[in-house]
């Protein structure tokens, strides 16, 4: 019976594991949501979305486009923060 018991637990918590999107997916998502927000001029949500995306998984496009937002939204010293941020990345990469 304990034998029984110890599949169920494994099955139950890979379908678990397959029902909850990874990370990666989940800033993927944000990731696309935010340039298609970013198409619409939506600079607000657009950059709320890429935040979050860079959260869960910062990667260099989503930052560039951070600082797209940055720049429509409050100007060059917003783009500024972005590309020292990155380039702070990078170096420490």
């Amino acid at each position: 019976m304990r034998a029984g018991s110890s599949v169920v637990a494994v099955l139950l918590a890979s379908a678990l594991a397959h029902a909850q999107p990874s990370t990666t997916a989940t800033a993927t998502v944000e990731f696309d949501r935010g340039r298609a927000l970013l198409k619409e001029r939506r600079y607000v949500e657009a950059c709320a979305a890429f935040e979050h995306s860079l959260a869960l998984d910062p990667q260099n496009g989503t930052r560039y486009n951070l600082a797209i937002c940055d720049e429509k939204l409050g100007g060059p010293s917003l783009v500024r923060r972005s590309i020292r941020s990155h380039t702070e990345m990078v170096l420490l990469s």
